[in-house]
Parts: structure tokens; C-alpha cells; sequence
């Protein structure tokens, strides 16, 4: 009969443990990214062939796909397959998460909803500074690759107010030529192409400045990460900080992993979105606020391009099912109470015994 008591308190210890755990899921049913958490149970020693109770093994994240809602929200991504954003706080400490609502911190970095960095692969700039006399777009393209994506954007002042016509017209003539030249250089990438952008170009220039104006083209490269293990950094969506614009301001854009700053007609590129796969996520150790550590268990993070989706404008809901939570809830309540109830079974059957006794 006392045997019975202790295996009672064990099946209580264990059901509240269940409560806690589904009621924790149960919370974060409309948290963003959030897996949900089972906790399973097992059956304690055995003695004489009788056992001793029940026990909570271990509580497992759940990393299955969840629903993938679209929001229309320019900074909110998901992940759709494995993987998991990287993202990094104020001490340069690492962390993993699923939730991608994210947004433009006061920096210029793009930011989760806890201000902590967004890491990927950043843009390599070279060419010139945008600026606002720079007030004409005479042409730009993005010329990708499996290796890199580049943008090119070209840019002109106002001429002098005594330009003549002739001019006035070759210069438009020119600009037709251009842009018929960075769409074939994006189409065929040959160097022969990549040639004639250059020398219309330099034509442009030299027509331009002959006039009193002047000619600015920028050149962002990314260079796409390959399978493996890769270096990110912090990703700066400012266009002053990336000395692109001295219009920090722009509509993000995002296309087959790369994310875009629209300025006008002008598109640049900014940086590249690289989910990480582990070992074994369940390995993960989790922090709150929907992010985690990597462990041994886990092993290292590697990015492996054909395990990830990321979707723009769309956020992955938690995986919780609040009416399966809430059967749950039922289940395990009934299961407390069928315990408490062989607890105070017990202890009426030690009470008879002791009366039997005197």
C-alpha cells in the first residue's frame, strides 16, 4: 500500500509535468516560428516484477513545417523546409531562429523584433556614390550566375543649358544603346558583351561631361554562398551606410535568396539570405524568445541551399494545434486526478489496515 502512495505521487509529478509543458504550447499558439514541444513518458524500476510509477522521459521539440501566412510585409521572411536564420546580439554571441519578422534597425542592419543582427552574406560595392544630382537613370541591370549576382546602375547630372540638339539627341541615342547593351550582357555574360557596356558607356561619359555634366554608375556584387560551411555577417540595408545612395532610404525587394533596395528604377543588390541546416535539430538548445544555441548534439551549422526556402513577405506560424492542445489539456487533467485518486484509494486501504490492527 505504501508502494502504491509513491506511485501515485510519481503518475501526479508526471501529469503536471505534461500540463506545464502543453499549457507552454498552448501560449504560443500565435507566437511566430514556434515549435511545439512533446513530452513523452516511461515507466519507472521494476521491483518483483511490480513497477514503481511513471516518469517524463524528455521534452522534444517538434521541428515540423509550419503554416507559411502570407503578410505582404516586406521585411517578414519564412523558411519553408529545414533551416534556420542565423541572427547575433550585442555580444557577437550566435543564435538560430525560425522567426523571420523582421525589420530595419536604427543602425541600418536589418534586425529581428529582439534588435538583435541578422547574419548572411553581404554586398561588395564598388563604383560610385549615387547622389541627388545624380537626377537621370540612364540604365541598370542584374547580371546573376551561380557564383555571384551583380547590379549595375548608371546615373547622369543635368547638361549645361546650352547643350545643343545634336548632342541632346546622340545622348538619347546612346542611353537606347546602353540599355540594349546591359540586357544582353545579363542574357549572354560574355566578355565581348561586357565590352560593349563599357564602351557605350565611357561614350555616354565623355558626351556628358563635355556638356557640363557629369556620369556615376555603381556596381554591387554578391558573391553566393556554396554548400557548406560559410562566414556571415551582419547584413546593413542602408544605402548611405553601404555608400550606394546618399538616399539611405529604399523598398526592400527579395528574389531567389538575394535581398534588393529599390531606389526608383534603380535596383541594388544588398545581401544574401542563407539558412543553416543541422545534424540534429532536436540537438538545439533553446533560449526563449524563439531562438537557439547550437550543441554537440546538434553538431555545426552548415548551409546546403537545396534543404531551404526562403519566402519573402510570408511568416511561418507555430506549429502548436490548439485543439489537439487542448484535448491534450483534458487527457492529462483526467490522468492528474485518476493519480490523486489511487493516492487517496491508498490511503484508505492503510487506514483499514491500521484499524485492523488496534
Amino acid at each position: 500500500m505504501i508502494g502504491a502512495l509513491y506511485n501515485g505521487l510519481a503518475g501526479l509529478t508526471s501529469e503536471q509535468k505534461a500540463l506545464n509543458n502543453e499549457s507552454n504550447n498552448i501560449a504560443n499558439v500565435n507566437t511566430i516560428g514556434y515549435k511545439s514541444t512533446r513530452i513523452s513518458f516511461g515507466d519507472m524500476i521494476y521491483q518483483n516484477g511490480t513497477g514503481k510509477g511513471a516518469h517524463t522521459i524528455e521534452a522534444v521539440k517538434q521541428y515540423s513545417q509550419g503554416t507559411i501566412k502570407r503578410t505582404g510585409n516586406s521585411y517578414d521572411f519564412a523558411i519553408e523546409g529545414d533551416g534556420f536564420f542565423t541572427v547575433e546580439d550585442e555580444l557577437n554571441s550566435v543564435f538560430y531562429t525560425r522567426a523571420g519578422n523582421f525589420q530595419r534597425g536604427v543602425d541600418g542592419y536589418l534586425k529581428t523584433s529582439k534588435d538583435m543582427n541578422v547574419l548572411g552574406i553581404a554586398t561588395s560595392v564598388s563604383g560610385d556614390k549615387i547622389t541627388s544630382e545624380f537626377n537621370r537613370f540612364i540604365g541598370g541591370t542584374i547580371v546573376e550566375n551561380d557564383n555571384e549576382v551583380k547590379t549595375i546602375n548608371s546615373y547622369i547630372t543635368d547638361l549645361s543649358s546650352n547643350t545643343s540638339a545634336e548632342d541632346l539627341s546622340k545622348l538619347d541615342k546612346l542611353i537606347s544603346d546602353y540599355s540594349s547593351a546591359l540586357l544582353e550582357y545579363s542574357t549572354t555574360q560574355t566578355s565581348a558583351s561586357k565590352d560593349n557596356v563599357d564602351n557605350i558607356y565611357n561614350e555616354i561619359k565623355q558626351l556628358v561631361e563635355n556638356n557640363g555634366g557629369k556620369v556615376a554608375s555603381n556596381i554591387s556584387t554578391i558573391t553566393k554562398a556554396k554548400d557548406g560551411t560559410i562566414n556571415q555577417t551582419p547584413l546593413q540595408v542602408d544605402l548611405t551606410n553601404l555608400n550606394i545612395s546618399d538616399d539611405s532610404l529604399g523598398e526592400l525587394d527579395f528574389d531567389n535568396g538575394i535581398v534588393y533596395m529599390k531606389q526608383g528604377r534603380a535596383k541594388y543588390a544588398i545581401g544574401q539570405l542563407t539558412p543553416v541546416v543541422f545534424r540534429s535539430n532536436a540537438g538545439l538548445d533553446p533560449k526563449g524568445d524563439n531562438i537557439y544555441m547550437k550543441t554537440s548534439q546538434s553538431g555545426e551549422p552548415q548551409y546546403i541551399a537545396s534543404r531551404s526556402v526562403v519566402v519573402n513577405k510570408n511568416l511561418e506560424l507555430s506549429t502548436e494545434d490548439l485543439s489537439e492542445g487542448l484535448v491534450n489539456m483534458v487527457v492529462f487533467q483526467k490522468a492528474f486526478e485518476a493519480n490523486s485518486k489511487s493516492i487517496s484509494t491508498s490511503d484508505q486501504f492503510l487506514q483499514t489496515a491500521i484499524q485492523m490492527k488496534k
